[in-house]
């Protein structure tokens, strides 16, 4: 990838992290997701001209797939051009991974300097609206349950070429975890946690009882943190909305399970009244009707609107770039269980603050590589010829000697 998008995409970060930092009383005076939503769509474009000769079928599929979805929706829905973005964004972020296979990192430690401005300034600003101000659910560049996965998923890329001050950079993201009060963020830190509990501890033992430590920690956290809100509100939006997705889903067929029903079919008018509230915050409304997008949970919504087809495919496409632009299983692991777990929540692979960690990690894998040590040659070089078989030739004059009975004495 040229250096100067990556120095561009470092700065974007940094600023939109330093005007979050001032923008006490609300997440950010800017509409950073917005923003980086556009940062990689760019990033994007500027790799259109090479398409990683691996992935051109997926990069085609995927393609075709939004426009032959989205032209369908536009043209035969009453769905706003909203919704319609809204409920096709995942794909869109895969094709910004896909395009970014075959790249290779200019600034080698792109993610740890993210994360070192990023975590530092996100847990100043926590401290400062929780403990000075009394606010709750603080954010530096967005709510916390989306930025959270962004934390964790830089350190979990990171991490492993770090050599200094490691676990302080853990550390003071677990305070700010900690300081949030996000359900989401707590189970993404615990996947964290291991991640770095199995790079960082040699003993096998040890790195069992330190992983059962902390996944227990983070369970216990996610659940004190979901009876408190249930005690604070009477109720848990994310079971509301589940309850809605199995009533519009109860009479679904296999074929509905598994590819879904026609792109943006509209929710029941009961399911859209139930769901008034969340309508103003997040989805449009065209004629008194309203899309998956405003059952918030991007597993869900992927369900309702492309079913276990488009389930699979959201979270093992990226993780089939990843494995295939050698990024170690461990770091493929623990992103695609952040995703999930955030998809749970939010809205997953559809937001970029998931996205950009794992094109960092593709970056990443593909410099490691290309800046180990190759081994020297010895013997000819068939390079040149990959698709066929070549023999080596037999030495002269040194044969092995003969092992059968006959030229035994």
């Amino acid at each position: 990838m040229p250096r100067g998008v990556e120095r561009a995409l470092l700065a974007l970060v940094v600023g939109l992290a330093v005007v979050g930092l001032a923008s006490l009383g609300e997440f950010n005076m800017v509409p950073a997701h917005q923003i980086l939503d556009v940062a990689l769509y760019g990033t994007a474009l500027t790799l259109l001209g090479w398409v990683d000769r691996r992935m051109l079928p997926l990069v085609v599929a995927v393609g075709a797939l939004v426009a032959v979805r989205a032209a369908f929706a536009l043209t035969s829905t009453d769905a706003g051009l909203g919704d319609v973005v809204q409920a096709h964004k995942w794909l869109l972020n895969i094709a910004v991974v896909l395009l970014c296979s075959g790249r290779v990192a200019r600034i080698p430690d792109l993610a740890a300097r993210m994360a070192w401005v990023l975590i530092p300034l996100a847990l100043l600003k926590y401290v400062v609206e929780v403990v000075a101000l009394g606010h709750d659910r603080p954010g530096l560049l967005y709510e916390n349950n989306f930025e959270i996965a962004l934390l964790c998923g830089l350190v979990v890329v990171a991490l492993r070429d770090m050599a200094h001050y490691r676990l302080v950079l853990l550390g003071m993201l677990g305070v700010a975890v900690v300081l949030a009060g996000s359900r989401s963020g707590a189970i993404a830190f615990g996947i964290t946690a291991l991640f770095a509990v199995h790079t960082l501890i040699g003993a096998k033992a040890v790195r069992l009882y330190v992983a059962a430590l902390t996944a227990a920690g983070a369970i216990v956290a996610a659940a004190l943190l979901f009876a408190a809100r249930y005690e604070a509100e009477g109720q848990v939006d994310r079971l509301n909305f589940a309850a809605i997705f199995g009533d519009e889903t109860g009479e679904r067929g296999l074929v509905g399970w598994l590819l879904g029903p026609p792109p943006m079919t509209a929710l029941t008018t009961e399911s859209c009244a139930r769901l008034d509230f969340y309508a103003v915050l997040i989805a449009d409304q065209s004629a008194n009707e309203c899309y998956s997008v405003v059952l918030h949970a991007f597993l869900l919504r992927v369900l309702f609107d492309f079913g276990l087809v488009g389930l699979v495919a959201a979270f093992a496409i990226p993780a089939y770039v990843m494995v295939r632009n050698h990024v170690p299983w461990p770091v493929v692991t623990a992103l695609t269980l952040i995703a999930f777990s955030n998809s749970a929540s939010v809205s997953g692979i559809n937001n970029p603050f998931i996205t950009l960690p794992i094109v960092l990690a593709i970056l990443a894998g593909n410099a490691r590589v290309a800046d180990a040590p190759r081994p020297a040659v010895t013997g000819p070089d068939h390079s040149a010829t990959p698709w066929r078989r070549h023999r080596p030739p037999e030495p002269t004059g040194a044969r092995l000697p003969s092992t059968s009975r006959k030229d035994t004495p």
